[in-house]
């Protein structure tokens, strides 16, 4: 009995942290949105195709990694410029050695 009352307990916690997880994440997106639209600018939760060939020619992105993401990135264009601002993020290994290294970065 006393082990399935632990397990209810973890399955609990586990549940109560991944509820804390997207609400923080959806909070977060509202905020970046709100911010966007007071700027007057584009907010993509992926970043478009365009700015993945203006990326790809930097070492940053050529660094070691299993897997490069950008999550959040706001644009704005001009007639003769295009400017972005990403959250860019890196995760290097796989398990309990991998570590995930996020970068703001500034494409013109």
């Amino acid at each position: 009995m006393l082990m399935f009352l632990l397990f209810i307990a973890g399955a609990c916690v586990i549940a109560l942290l991944a509820w804390g997880n997207q609400t923080y994440k959806r909070k977060r997106r509202e905020a970046f949105t709100k911010l966007a639209e007071q700027l007057g600018l584009d907010i993509h939760f992926e970043l478009p195709p365009e700015d993945w060939d203006r990326i790809e020619r930097f070492e940053l992105y050529k660094s070691k990694g299993r897997k490069h993401t950008v999550d959040l990135a706001f644009t704005a264009q001009t007639d003769s410029t295009r400017i972005s601002v990403c959250e860019y993020k890196v995760i290097v290994n796989t398990g309990k050695n991998s570590t995930t290294t996020t970068s703001t970065v500034l494409l013109v």
